[in-house]
């Protein structure tokens, strides 16, 4: 309740009804995870390659990048920070991926692969160019790392009857 003067010794007592609930996701829960997972080095973010997965082909690397990107950003995406963790993530693990593909084609930095495959790390073979890639039928979908399109918050929050589970335990 607050109390106004509002002149003349008239006070009229109201109701206060902008209270909102804040959800904040936890940052540094979130950088352990990310480090304990092997996509960053320390807890600051730094990204590293998943060496585990260089058998893989360019595709499969890039899918599964994706999958823990998604994972999070619905996980947490109804929270106030959601821009910091948005950028947080898809900085690590887009430089992360960068990584794995330098070592998967033996390049020196992730900026030859960057130079290479595009901002989104989009794959180049046979199966996006040439005369079969004409062909709409035959053609594949095509691959890219998943950036957030925005960086603004979902207002739903999204409760249901759906099994949740822990992106980066999938993985393994």
């Amino acid at each position: 309740m607050v109390t106004r003067n509002m002149g003349g010794g008239r006070k009229i007592v109201s109701r206060v009804n902008h209270v909102r609930i804040y959800f904040k996701a936890p940052m540094k829960e979130i950088y352990t995870k990310l480090l304990q997972a092997g996509f960053c080095k320390d807890e600051k973010g730094t990204p590293s390659a998943i060496t585990k997965w260089i058998h893989l082909d360019h595709r499969a690397i890039l899918l599964r990048y994706n999958e823990v990107a998604r994972g999070f950003m619905n996980y947490y995406s109804f929270v106030d920070n959601y821009s910091s963790i948005a950028s947080v993530v898809n900085f690590t693990l887009l430089h992360s991926c960068a990584k794995t593909l330098a070592r998967k084609f033996k390049l020196d930095s992730r900026a030859s692969v960057f130079a290479k495959f595009g901002n989104k790390l989009t794959p180049q073979d046979k199966l996006t160019e040439g005369p079969q890639a004409m062909d709409k039928k035959k053609r594949p979908k095509l691959i890219e790392f998943a950036v957030a399109s925005n960086y603004k918050k979902s207002k739903q929050f999204k409760e249901g009857t759906e099994l949740r589970v822990d992106p980066l335990k999938v993985l393994d």
